[in-house]
């Protein structure tokens, strides 16, 4: 009796282990977390290098309106 719950244990740990390898739903989380973090980190290296010129801008175009 003891050794038909372990096998049955077996096959049920088995059953487990292939579905969680098979399973491909974190894999595609992880990706798109992957390239969110690049597009924000090319984002926030256009504004830095940008930001001088986007003050002036924006300091000329207030100046236009007041």
């Amino acid at each position: 009796m003891a050794a038909r719950r372990t096998l049955k244990a077996r096959l049920v740990a088995r059953r487990a282990l292939k579905s969680f390898w098979t399973d491909q739903s974190g894999a595609t989380a992880v990706e798109l977390g992957i390239l969110v973090g690049i597009i924000c980190v090319m984002l926030i290296t256009a504004l830095g290098a940008l930001g001088g010129n986007l003050n002036g801008l924006f300091t000329k175009l207030s100046d236009k309106f007041a």
